[in-house]
């Protein structure tokens, strides 16, 4: 994908645990434990340009797994994954599922005025 690219081991956004043989990229790609590379399935309407994927920890979107793997795990009842640029804001942008443009955002005003964050 990129010079730069790194793997990490992926972790769970289910249960924070580690997945066994399965790698995130800083590019938002999965490789899974059979070795095959993988960004997920595009999505349309609402959730355009967004891709999901199937984990042995169930179906989820490659953006909340990366997040995940290189940002640390958090309960995503109170968390949610914001994308920094979008690509409805900046349509160059070629990977807006790379970690670093990825961060965790609480959902709820009172767990922001309390970490010192913005809602998503």
């Amino acid at each position: 994908m990129g010079p730069d690219e790194t793997w990490v081991p992926v972790i769970s956004p289910v249960d924070g645990t580690l997945l066994q043989g399965w790698f995130a990229s800083s590019c938002g790609a999965i490789m899974a434990d059979d070795g095959r590379i993988d960004r997920g399935t595009p999505l349309t309407g609402r959730d355009k340009g967004m891709f999901l994927m199937t984990f042995p920890f169930g179906t989820k979107h490659v953006h909340v797994v990366t997040c995940t793997s290189f940002h640390g795990y958090r309960d995503t009842d109170l968390w949610c994954v914001d994308h920094i640029l979008t690509r409805r804001h900046h349509p160059d942008e070629q990977f807006p599922g790379r970690s670093s443009n990825l961060r965790w955002l609480p959902k709820h005003k009172e767990l922001a005025a309390r970490v010192g964050l913005p809602t998503n």
